[in-house]
């Protein structure tokens, strides 16, 4: 979603909702404490004994509105799968009709009814995702069709039903302060719980832009948990129509084309096709927008249209041949993937 202005920076009123923010930033933290104690006395009965199941790992935001979790989690499926564990997904559908009934999303499901997102990751990714508003009814949906070894979050990390055995944050950081905008809680700032939280994350990943060439962890963040950085890359562009068919961006150069994104934050979208020298009249919608032919038809149907992954399998119905989907490609530092295969093999059910 596309933040208010007085998220961004403080201003009178952020202040005169401060009050109310005091008041979740309470509530937030009493309600992870419950889970730290449930979890902490979990642990304790369960001894020595290995834990079972597959390894649960939440990929989440402390913040309201898009951060790249999706391409993230694009990103770690072919990493774990490259170790050879099986991996499975889990998401709540945004924007879906599925509610408190688990549903596996395959490759033809219908946007409407499981998400923008999952599906995007059924049609790149052969693995099984399960999606459901409840995240713990959903991880049984999923044990319940395919045996797993580690299990992928899409978000969910406020869902505290969910037994998590690690946990990522990541953080917009072309949005201002790194990601944070003023700091506040809801309803004066876009944090849905205090940033002391992050003390017990284990990695935190800034979505710096591309023309961060240095960049260095925020002041808040110091003395807490890991920190990496990643970047997003518009990779080759492919017609909607016929994806065989690609593109480079920079055939676009000179010509006007249309950017749609119904993203939470669409101008970096839009901001990463300027910068690769494209002339593009943006077009914003909400986040997971439900695209119908409707949407298009004031466009001129001899310009050129780019769009996100997500946003492009809720239009492969309806799509012209010059419409095309713009990728993206994650380039990680180097030494994240270390950090984190390291994490999940000092769990005891990946000890060999």
């Amino acid at each position: 979603m596309s933040w208010p202005v007085f998220w961004l920076k403080d201003d009178w009123r952020s202040r005169l909702l401060s009050p109310l923010a005091a008041l979740v930033a309470r509530v937030a933290t009493k309600r992870y404490q419950r889970f730290k104690q449930a979890k902490l006395a979990a642990d304790a009965s369960q001894g020595l004994a290995s834990p079972v199941g597959p390894l649960v790992l939440v990929v989440g935001n402390l913040v309201v509105g898009g951060s790249g979790k999706t391409p993230l989690i694009s990103w770690l499926i072919p990493l774990l799968q490259a170790q050879g564990w099986r991996v499975g997904v889990i998401a709540r559908g945004y924007a879906s009709a599925t509610r408190y009934q688990p549903e596996r999303v395959t490759p033809n499901s219908d946007p409407d009814q499981v998400g923008d997102e999952p599906l995007m990751l059924a049609q790149t990714f052969d693995v099984p995702i399960v999606v459901c508003r409840e995240r713990a009814a959903a991880l049984a949906g999923l044990l319940a069709i395919e045996a797993v070894d580690i299990v992928i979050s899409d978000d969910g990390l406020q869902h505290y039903g969910l037994a998590r055995d690690l946990e990522l944050v990541v953080f917009d950081a072309s949005r201002p302060n790194a990601g944070i905008g003023n700091g506040r809680c809801l309803p004066a700032g876009p944090l849905r719980e205090p940033l002391g939280r992050l003390q017990d994350i284990d990695f935190v990943l800034f979505n710096r832009s591309l023309s961060d060439v240095l960049y260095t962890p925020p002041a808040w963040l110091k003395g807490g948990p890991s920190c990496f950085n990643f970047q997003l890359q518009l990779g080759d562009a492919y017609a909607l129509s016929k994806p065989n068919q690609t593109q480079k961006l920079t055939d676009f150069i000179g010509q006007p084309v249309y950017a749609v994104a119904g993203m939470g934050h669409p101008e970096r979208f839009f901001a990463a096709l300027t910068q690769a020298g494209l002339d593009i009249e943006p077009r914003a919608f909400s986040d997971h927008h439900p695209f119908t032919e409707q949407d298009f038809t004031c466009f001129d149907p001899t310009k050129p249209l780019l769009m996100t992954s997500k946003d492009a399998v809720k239009c492969q119905k309806f799509a012209r041949s010059n419409w095309w989907v713009c990728p993206v490609e994650v380039n990680m530092a180097d030494d994240f993937a270390a950090s984190l295969l390291q994490a999940i093999r000092q769990d005891p059910r990946f000890v060999r």
